[in-house]
Parts: structure tokens; sequence; C-alpha cells
């Protein structure tokens, strides 16, 4: 299978000096709010921001943010009209040897999720199972936050 890896420094923006972990995994969680990842110039196909991208553009790929700068989703233009194809929406996603008390920043759980029927949350949740304390779900099921 031939791969493509794209190598570049991924930044750390406004993590302040003085912040302490007291595990490695809250830091790799604390990560995500703080990492960045410059496009550099001399990639022209890819368009970043809250605006449809323009007809000049339409061979690009659109990494589309919020108006606070909030990461949406990324889309394609297909068939006359911008397409997202990541997160894919309606998608369902199963987690496991997760905690379904902090489920993934821009993910809510299926059971609350508007766009599920009530037989469908209650088919997911059937294979949702328990820690083996009985407080929350180690294997569950996520969908994309409306945006």
């Amino acid at each position: 299978m031939n791969t493509i890896e794209l190598r570049d420094a991924i930044k750390i923006l406004g993590l302040p000096d003085t912040t302490c972990f007291e595990s490695f995994e809250q830091l790799l969680q604390v990560l995500t709010d703080y990492m960045v990842l410059e496009i550099p110039t001399s990639i022209t196909n890819v368009v970043v921001g809250n605006t449809q991208p323009g007809d000049t553009q339409r061979d690009a790929v659109w990494f589309r943010m919020s108006n606070g700068g909030q990461f949406i989703g990324i889309y394609l233009y297909s068939e006359g009209t911008w397409t997202q194809f990541f997160p894919v929406p309606g998608q369902v996603y199963k987690i496991a040897g997760g905690d379904s008390r902090d489920v993934p920043r821009g993910f809510i759980l299926a059971s609350n999720s508007s766009n599920l029927t009530a037989a469908e949350k209650a088919k997911l949740e059937e294979e949702w199972l328990f820690d083996p304390t009985n407080v929350y779900y180690t294997i569950f099921h996520v969908v994309p936050s409306p945006t």
C-alpha cells in the first residue's frame, strides 16, 4: 500500500509557560487546544476560513471554520456545491476504551443527538459497555456536534 506522509512542525500556540500537568494523559488532552499546523504559502490548493471559497478556488480543499475560529469540517467542491466529507455528516462513530463522560471535542454522545430516532439510539446503546464500577461507558457511540 502506498502512503503519503506530510512532515512539518506542529506548533504550540498560547500554552502558558507555568502550566503544570498531573499526568501525561492530561498533557495530551490539553495539547489539542493549543496545537496549530501551519500550511505553507507554497500550497495553493487549500483554503482555511469561514467564508465559502470563490469560483476560482473550486479545485481547492476548504477547511471550514466557524466565525469564532472553531473547526467545522473539510469540504470539496463537487457536482456544483461544496460538500463536507469530514467529519461525515450523519456518521456515527464507535469509541472503545474511552470515557462517556468526556467525549472527544467536536462530538456528542449519540444518545443526545436530535438527528437519530429513539429506535436508532436504543439499538446503538445495546452495544455500550459500562466500566467495572458501572459509572460511565467505556464503549459508546458519538456523532459530530451540531454546528
